[in-house]
């Protein structure tokens, strides 16, 4: 892992920071003077942005800048002294050190470090959750640094100042950022979020997003912009629009795509479906700690004599691209392709005689295999727990195009790649895997999953089991025809066009021109997170 990866730095380029601190500047244009506080200098780009825009550097600024690399903190003094700036101070300390007893600053800027919990230290997630716990928040709350520099610099504002961050897209749209979206709206009286088709950091494939909150506020809410590329931003030409229904249903931010009669609309929807947990049981996938050792081909089996503690497994989304059923000449085909497809099931095995499988084992140790996390909590670090029966179904928890969701015909077991499927009484997989394939059901996994730079989807555990499928009783004949006409489709969009009547109208009782509606809900969210533009 690179040092920027492990301290969360990653550099805000120059437009998107002159467009922060232009943006902000014309709200506090009244003020004869302001105090600024840069919380994670970096580069000092937002620093150079402050200095160099006229809307700023013609007032009376105090300057505070906090920064915990010494020698960048060097860059950013000697480009404030350069300026004339009389009123600065520079902090070289970890800002989660810092305190003020004041709520002196009139405008918070930065782009706080990217530093998930596990890669910091105990006394810094000692800080960090106390900074949630302070702000009212769950300290379970806390898993990413950004979220406590957030918080921090949420308090430390005068009455009717302002933040302008630069943060991770899941702050828009995953579980634990629930509560920090709530805390936004409560003691904030308006939060502008921009969100991009470009990405914004393209060295790190990390997609961003810019809030900027305001403690006072003539007209109050949240309001939303999309901006399409980076010529809209440096010229401004943005469109930021209030969505009401965001705060009236709770829902993710990211939904502000949607105006409030299509999220109205679909959560009327909603409240007329079961869901995915009402028909089956569901849980992850085998996890081995080590896919690469623990799962092998025909080859490695052969050669260390493992066959009989074998065991077939799909490992990958990839290998079941095309079908709703995996079925035996699938598994077939990625034996013969000679890709890893046998897991190593050694649990209660006596193994000690065995001279070709004690060599697997010690290639393992010489690979330190035994050292991970996961394999240190086991009794022997070799024998992968809860590997249980095959599953009836298999969701594949990332997707791109469409979620994948097909019938274990070939019986194999499965990885934590995808979630697990067994069907409660009364319902069967082949209905299930025939309901889950329509506009409805998709788009609410664009709503409730979350996405990655490069337009990812996943969906985890719980928003898998929350997603609302209109149910169909089929036929054994019905689902053959199904499989056989997903299998030749060229695009979801084909299948969904033939089959949302079917299913949509027969269950939710839904004119042409309503599911013709979802269609095209569930197409634009597709879009925004695939970064297609129309």
């Amino acid at each position: 892992m690179s040092n920027k990866k492990k301290i969360g730095s990653f550099y805000t380029p120059s437009f998107l920071a002159d467009f922060m601190v232009n943006h902000v500047a014309r709200s506090m244009s009244s003020r004869k003077e302001y105090s600024i506080l840069e919380p994670s200098v970096g580069d000092g780009m937002f620093i150079e942005s402050i200095l160099n825009s006229s809307k700023v550097y013609n007032k009376n600024l105090k300057l505070t800048c906090v920064e915990l690399i010494q020698d960048e903190l060097l860059k950013v003094i000697e480009l404030i002294q350069d300026s004339g700036v009389d009123k600065w101070e520079a902090i070289n300390d970890d800002f989660l050190n810092y305190h003020k007893e004041t709520k002196e600053f009139d405008f918070i800027i930065g782009n706080p470090p990217y530093v998930k919990k596990n890669f910091l230290n105990a006394e810094q997630i000692v800080k960090a959750k106390k900074v949630h716990s302070e702000c009212n928040l769950k300290e379970t709350s806390f898993k990413n640094l950004w979220s406590a520099f957030l918080l921090k610099c949420s308090s430390m504002l005068s009455n009717e100042g302002v933040l302008a961050f630069v943060l991770p897209s899941e702050l828009l749209q995953v579980k634990f950022s629930e509560s920090i979206r709530q805390y936004l709206v409560s003691n904030f009286e308006r939060t502008e979020i921009f969100t991009f088709d470009e990405l914004m950091f393209d060295a790190i494939g990390q997609d961003t997003v810019v809030i900027i909150c305001y403690k006072k506020a003539i007209e109050n809410g949240q309001f939303y912009c999309h901006v399409r590329n980076q010529e809209e931003l440096i010229k401004e030409k943005l469109d930021l629009k209030k969505n009401r229904s965001i705060t009236k249903y709770n829902t993710k931010w990211t939904h502000h795509i949607l105006d409030g009669d299509e999220i109205e609309f679909i959560n009327q929807l909603k409240s007329k479906c079961l869901t995915t947990n009402d028909y089956c049981v569901s849980k992850p996938g085998i996890v081995t700690a080590a896919n690469n050792y623990f799962i092998v081909d025909e080859a490695t089996g052969n050669d260390y004599g493992l066959e009989k503690f074998l065991k077939p497994i799909i490992q990958k989304s990839i290998f079941v691209n095309g079908s709703v059923v995996f079925d035996i000449e699938d598994f077939r085909k990625i034996e013969r392709m000679g890709k890893p497809s046998q897991v190593l099931c050694l649990k209660n095995e006596i193994i000690d005689g065995d001279k070709r499988i004690r060599s697997y084992l010690d290639k393992g140790e010489n690979e330190l295999i035994h050292q991970r996390y996961k394999c240190q909590k086991r009794n022997k670090w070799y024998e992968i727990p809860n590997i249980g029966i095959p599953p009836e179904g298999m969701f594949f928890k990332r997707c791109y195009e469409y979620p994948k969701f097909l019938k274990n015909d070939a019986e194999v077991l499965v990885t934590d790649s995808a979630y697990q499927v067994q069907m409660k009484d009364d319902y069967s997989i082949n209905s299930l895997v025939y309901s889950f394939y329509n506009s409805f059901t998709l788009l609410n996994a664009e709503l409730d999953g979350r996405y990655y730079g490069g337009g990812v989807l996943e969906l985890t555990p719980i928003e898998f089991k929350n997603l609302p499928i209109p149910y169909v009783d089929i036929k054994e004949n019905e689902f053959d025809e199904f499989r056989k006409r997903f299998e030749k489709k060229v695009s979801i969009e084909e299948v969904l066009n033939e089959y949302d009547y079917l299913i949509l109208n027969r269950v939710l009782k839904l004119s042409s021109e309503e599911i013709e509606k979802l269609q095209g809900i569930r197409k634009k969210l597709q879009n925004r997170r695939m970064r297609i533009v129309n």
